[in-house]
């Protein structure tokens, strides 16, 4: 499956999902309806700035959008690893932010061994 078929089906999956028209969603973005048919059929292929816009409707990321991964969420270690631009942040705080559900004594404690370990 090329980038632009992938990128087309998750973008229709999520509009659909989300019970959302595709005239709606078109002006939402700002373009027209039949831009948005195309990307989502895979005819064309979005500006940066239109991927952005729908990754950040739809609290995804770029890389689920593009296909680079099938995890839709946004994780705050990749690789294992805190990003660079997340490291001044309290991880108390971003397991907050982060999490869908109540964090155990046990989860805590792992996220606060994670950040000690880039002190």
């Amino acid at each position: 499956m090329n980038e632009k078929s992938v990128f087309g089906k998750r973008v229709k999956y999520l509009r659909e999902s989300e019970n959302i028209k595709r005239e709606e969603f078109a002006d939402k973005l700002r373009i027209t309806y039949s831009a948005l048919s195309k990307y989502e059929t895979g005819e064309r292929f979005p500006s940066p700035d239109i991927i952005n816009k729908i990754a950040d409707f739809f609290n995804v990321t770029t890389d689920y959008l593009l296909g680079r991964t099938d995890n839709p969420k946004i994780t705050i270690l990749e690789n294992g690893k805190i990003p660079e631009e997340l490291k001044n942040i309290d991880i108390e705080m971003i397991a907050l932010l982060n999490g869908e559900k109540g964090l155990t004594k046990e989860e805590l404690e792992k996220l606060l061994k994670i950040r000690d370990m880039f002190k």
